[in-house]
């Protein structure tokens, strides 16, 4: 068993409106619990330490959020820069933001010029993943933090 230490925040229902606060669960100061790469118990830190077993490893994340796991969280490189752009459909959007924006990046020279948030950010939570038209790209892993599954830096 381990045990992981944070702010957690996990979801109880689909919100039924802006402001529901009875759809989710956060807590300023709690603990998870994994035994077997499974989840055992969330709760409070006072809770989970009397539950966990005399010697449980704890791993603190102070000041970090700790959410549920999601399946294939990542983020489209060469997208970066039509994110949130206006689209009423999504072939729409496709075609008049994202294609577009991905086929500059046929050019090797447009990664290394196009600002964005994996070169000025510090930690990258979201795994990029490059479009087929776009040669690999190296991010400056110093000052990105990739976690895998396990928990562990990357």
């Amino acid at each position: 068993m381990r045990a992981i230490r944070g702010r957690l925040l996990t979801f109880l229902r689909a919100p039924r409106g802006s402001g529901d606060a009875q759809c989710y669960r956060y807590i300023e100061d709690g603990i998870v619990l994994v035994k077997d790469g499974r989840i055992e118990a969330v709760g409070p830190v006072a809770e989970m330490t009397a539950r966990a077993p005399a010697g449980t490893p704890l791993e603190h994340h102070a000041g970090a959020l700790i959410v549920p796991g999601f399946i294939d969280p990542h983020i489209h490189y060469p997208q970066t820069q039509v994110i949130a752009s206006y689209g009423a459909q999504l072939l729409e959007w496709l075609e008049k933001y994202t294609f577009v924006e991905e086929q500059k990046f046929a050019d090797r020279r447009i990664p290394r010029a196009t600002p964005n948030s994996f070169s000025t950010s510090w930690r990258v939570t979201a795994p990029p993943q490059r479009s087929p038209i776009a040669p690999p790209i190296r991010l400056r892993r110093k000052r990105c933090l990739l976690l895998r599954r396990s928990g562990k830096p990357a």
